[in-house]
Formats: C-alpha cells, structure tokens, sequence
C-alpha cells in the first residue's frame, strides 16, 4: 500500500513538477514576508546576489527590459482572449496558462526584487529614534530649508548629467558608512521608460524594473528634475523599497552636491512636503511668514514643475494608479500607502538629529 501511494506521489511530482516549484517559491516569500528579520537577511545577503547577476545582463541593454516584458505579458493576456473567444483555445487550457504566467510573475518579483519591502523599517534598523516635532523646531527648520532652496536656484545653471554617476557612487559609499544601506551596485545606470508618456498620466516620473534590476526614470521629466530622480532610483537599485527612504537618500545626496543644479534638484523634489507639513504644524501666521521668504525663482521653479505635471496628468488614470499602488504598498507592509512618500521629513529631521 505505502509502495503504491509513494509511486502515485512520485508520478504527480514528475507530472506538476512546475506547479510544485511554484508553490515552494510561493511559500517561500510568504515566510519572508511574515518576518522582518528574514526580509532583512533577503537585502543584506541574497538581494546582492540577484542584482548584480541581473545587472551583469541588463547594462549592456540601452533600452527597458522590464517594459518590454510587461508589454509582452499585456499582449500574450489578450491574444488568449481572443483565442478563446474564436474557439481556438479552450477556457481551460487558457484559465491554465493564465495561472502559470501571473504565477511566475508574482514569484519572480518578490524573489528578484520585491522582498526588499518585507526588511525592517528604517527607524529599527538604523537605530534613529523618531524626532518629536515641536513648533518652533520645524520653524527653524523649514525657514533654513527655504534658505538653502533660494540659494540653490539662483546658482544652478543646467544640470551636467555626466557628474551624476560618480556623485551617486561617493554618495552611496558614504551613506552606506552611516545608514544599513548594502551594497552599492554601480554597474546600473538609469534607463529611459519606453512608456513615458502613458506613465506621465498617471503622475510616474520613475520607478526599479526590478525583473532586471533596471532604474527608469520618464523622458518627461524637466532638466531640474533629472538629478533627483537619478538619485532616487539608484536607491531602489540597492534594495531600498521605502519610496521615504530613496527621497531621503537623495536629497542627502543631491544637496551636498557641489554642483547649484543638482542641489536645486534635490531641494525643489522636497519643497512640496516641507511646506506641507509647515502648514498643517505652524500656525497660520508662521506659515505665511515662512512662505514669503520664498524667492520669486524659486517659487516659479516650483510652480513650473507642478504646472508641467499637472498638463499631463489624467485624473482618469491617475486616480486608478494611485488606488492600485496605494493596496499594493499596504499589502507589503507599507501601512502608510502612498503617503509613504511624504515621510521622508520625519527621516531626515531623524537622521539630522543624529548626524547634525
């Protein structure tokens, strides 16, 4: 009896060998996800690994990978479609094909890049406690931020992109002697997306390809916006999933830059939330009187880019994104969502406090 049911099992084994290597993958990133000590084993020691691996490939590609195969897998979904609905495929062997592709999809995601979400959040693993902020403390912070931003944009000419590669490299290395951040992968280097325009509706100036560990950044952006987001993705190539964190690592970046553009880059990318958060800290007065130390460069540089932005933005879309991305962050343990992104204030009030 025991000889026949081991047989059976091995013949179903041999038979689903595909569906039985899903499921362990599967597994495998619900056991991660369940532990921020094994997610933050994935970053520091496996993730390595896989990036340069996928790096050593994708570099000597000029154009987006990530954004071929999305394209790719989009078409395969609709060709199916219309296999079915021409009677040339039965449902079930396309309910099947489906299942596999959207299968390995969400195991190679998570296994290549995607368990970076499942490390632990910044304040436990950089041992940073959080900064209580009082009035008077985000004043003087806020009226010294608008000092530098002025500064910045009366100096900054166009940005030199070339500069951007060796100052992300020092930046990183430097960073990385401070903060958790491992290791820096230099061999990548952004890429255009090939679907910039159809991001740029949706409010997407750049995001990892992170089945090839790709950083891609929009061929709309402003010159003054190329920095930033160079920056800004370069951090998610190093295993930062934290959309706080990689504008956090920026803007340290950016503003310490010797080059004005580059540091007006990093400056205007945070203005938005410093002077939001002024205006829901400060009383009214303090935030009016912060707002009229504004240059007026600096505030037509701000209202350039948000006029820009807003020309091509689809409300449509955008609303549909932003819902999606905000359950997707919430369903790998980014509680906040898409107000993630703004908490990059409370990371940097933290880390100046322990690197003044």
């Amino acid at each position: 009896m025991m000889k026949l049911v081991v047989e059976k099992l091995g013949r179903f084994c041999k038979t689903h060998r595909s569906l039985l290597c899903l499921l362990v993958l599967a597994v495998g990133v619900w056991l991660i996800q369940s532990s921020p000590v094994l997610g933050e084993a994935y970053s520091r020691y496996l993730y390595p690994v896989v990036a340069t691996v996928l790096t050593a490939v994708s570099r000597f590609v000029p154009f987006s990978l990530y954004d071929l195969l999305i394209v790719a897998a989009v078409a395969g979904m609709v060709l199916v479609l219309v296999g079915v609905a021409l009677r040339r495929l039965s449902w079930r062997k396309a309910l099947k094909g489906v299942f596999y592709t959207v299968g390995w999809l969400y195991v190679a995601f998570y296994w290549l890049w995607g368990m970076n979400y499942f490390r632990q959040n910044f304040y436990v693993r950089n041992q940073l406690p959080r900064t209580e902020v009082c009035d008077w403390l985000y004043f003087d912070f806020t009226r010294d931020y608008i000092m530098q931003y002025n500064q910045s944009v009366s100096l900054a000419g166009e940005p030199d992109t070339a500069l951007l590669r060796p100052l992300s490299k020092e930046g990183y290395e430097r960073l990385s002697r401070q903060l958790k951040i491992y290791p820096p992968y230099w061999a990548a280097q952004p890429k255009p997306m090939l679907l910039s325009r159809v991001m740029a509706k949706m409010g997407i100036k750049g995001y990892i390809g992170a089945y090839f560990n790709e950083p891609l950044v929009s061929t709309c952006l402003l010159p003054h916006e190329y920095p930033f987001t160079y920056l800004h993705e370069m951090a998610h190539v190093m295993g930062i999933s934290s959309e706080a964190e990689a504008n956090l690592y920026a803007f340290l970046i950016g503003s310490e830059s010797g080059d004005a553009a580059v540091r007006a880059s990093a400056y205007s990318a945070l203005f938005g939330y410093v002077m939001g958060n002024a205006r829901r800290i400060l009383s009214p007065e303090q935030y009016q009187e912060l707002l009229e130390m504004v240059s007026p460069q600096a505030r037509e540089l701000y209202e350039k880019e948000y006029e820009h932005w807003r020309n091509l933005y689809s409300s449509t879309l955008g609303d549909v994104q932003e819902r999606l991305y905000d359950w997707f962050l919430k369903n790998n343990r980014v509680t906040s969502g898409t107000q993630n992104y703004s908490e990059v204030i409370g990371y940097l009030l933290a880390y100046r406090q322990r690197f003044p």
